[in-house]
């Protein structure tokens, strides 16, 4: 589907969530709020994975040029 500008079912997610429909573990439905704390938790975590490599990186560099 990533040709039709979807990546994950994102498109069915936010129409599911505006229609109500959306629903987690226990069948609870899901508000925007926790959806967006969960993206911005999981965006976090990639950020700090890629500040590990780069500080690994840098630490790589620097021993050469001593």
């Amino acid at each position: 589907m990533l040709g039709y500008g979807l990546i994950n079912g994102s498109k069915f997610g936010v129409k599911a969530t505006q229609a109500g429909k959306l629903a987690g573990a226990g069948a609870k439905p899901v508000t925007p709020e926790p959806m967006e704390l969960s993206r911005l938790r999981a965006e976090n975590a990639r950020l700090k994975m890629h500040v590990d490599i780069l500080k690994k990186a840098t630490a790589y560099f620097a021993k050469d040029a001593l």
